[in-house]
């Protein structure tokens, strides 16, 4: 089943400088991927509002081929990933 998640930048994160959160229901669920992050890092933390997503859980196979854990539709966010 489907969900919204939030999306939320993480300035702060000393691991990774474009560091973007996927949260739902109040909980981080974990990070979008670094390669995606660092186009939408920058127009997610000027954004007037807050972005959500549809997103989903991954399939068993999905995680056991990829690590992937969720699948997050950026098709409709809003705002334009940075060139």
């Amino acid at each position: 089943s489907s969900f919204a998640a939030l999306l939320r930048v993480e300035p702060e994160n000393r691991y990774f400088r474009h560091a973007i959160a996927v949260l739902a229901s109040g909980e981080k669920l974990g990070y979008v991927a670094p390669e995606v992050a660092r186009a939408y890092f920058e127009p997610l933390r000027v954004a007037a509002q807050p972005v959500t997503c549809p997103a989903r859980r991954a399939t068993v196979a999905d995680h056991g081929t990829s690590g992937v854990e969720l699948l997050l539709d950026f098709s409709d966010l809003g705002i334009m990933p940075a060139a």
